[in-house]
């Protein structure tokens, strides 16, 4: 994440979505590790390597973490509880090994998990090039 003269890396949650499409608007709950400055209306882009993959606008700042959200173990059960619900992994590839989720009670044939898919794939088909 980049703002001003800062950068820094962050965690990014989507609010009232599973995931946001390329082009389409979100809101997205941003942590930090750092603390950094920045107040309402500050800008910000966030990058992956050499992509910038989105912009926005700070439009508040949310109280700090607790203890346990701070907690890498209660992480890994959330983040695992999520794919479970969706029915795929849109963490890294890394995060399916490290959380094991059972997807036998999660939705079939979802159609946002297909494109979602499709896009992981040409994003890395692109990065090989």
């Amino acid at each position: 994440m980049f703002s001003q003269t800062w950068d820094t890396a962050a965690s990014i949650k989507i609010v009232g979505k599973d995931f946001i499409m390329p082009g389409e608007h979100g809101e997205v709950e941003v942590s930090l590790g750092p603390t950094m400055f920045m107040e309402p209306q500050q800008r910000f882009t966030l990058r992956k390597e050499a992509t910038t993959i989105a912009t926005g606008v700070f439009t508040e700042v949310l109280p700090r973490q607790t203890e346990e959200e701070k907690d890498k173990k209660f992480m890994k059960k959330a983040m695992k509880a999520e794919m479970e619900r969706l029915g795929f992994n849109p963490y890294q590839a890394s995060q399916e090994k490290r959380c094991k989720p059972d997807y036998t009670n999660s939705v079939k044939n979802e159609e946002m998990a297909e494109k979602f898919a499709e896009l992981m794939e040409k994003e890395h088909n692109y990065m090989k090039k």
